[in-house]
């Protein structure tokens, strides 16, 4: 074998040689500056639909219309501290005082829209009320006839 060509190879088994060395000794380092933390990491999700229904029936049990009201999604704008506390004089005329709620359950959900059941004790009887509610609160509550 000549000079040149001896020199040649030895050159290019370097050149070829060289990028594997470099990654035995970069992908380890590389790898420890993107290793995941071992720690547990929560996700902030939003707020239970069930609890949200029963919370917005105790305010109304409790009398704190103004605060329920509050939780009405921006789009029931029609929606008024009189037209909820009314609605709910309604339901105590025909039912009695609002005793307890008894129940809830989730009936139906589609992404950030649900239907849940509550069904509520009341003095003289028993009724269930249906909340709808989306994303940015409750949208409606109808007695179940």
């Amino acid at each position: 074998m000549s000079y040149w060509v001896s020199q040649m190879m030895k050159a290019t088994i370097s050149l070829l040689l060289a990028p594997a060395a470099l990654a035995t000794v970069i992908v380890p380092v590389q790898a420890q500056q993107i290793s995941m933390p071992t720690e547990t990491i929560l996700i902030a999700q939003g707020s239970d639909p069930v609890s949200v229904a029963q919370d917005f029936i105790n305010k109304l049990g409790q009398r704190q219309f103004a605060t329920a009201v509050q939780e009405y999604d921006a789009i029931a704008q029609d929606v008024s501290t009189q037209s909820i506390q009314q609605y709910w004089n309604d339901i105590l005329a025909t039912s009695g005082a609002f005793q307890q709620i008894i129940d809830a359950q989730l009936i139906a959900q589609s992404g950030p829209e649900a239907v849940v059941l509550v069904s509520c004790q009341f003095e003289r009887d028993r009724r269930d009320l249906f909340v709808l509610l989306a994303d940015d609160g409750v949208t409606s509550f109808n007695v179940v006839e």
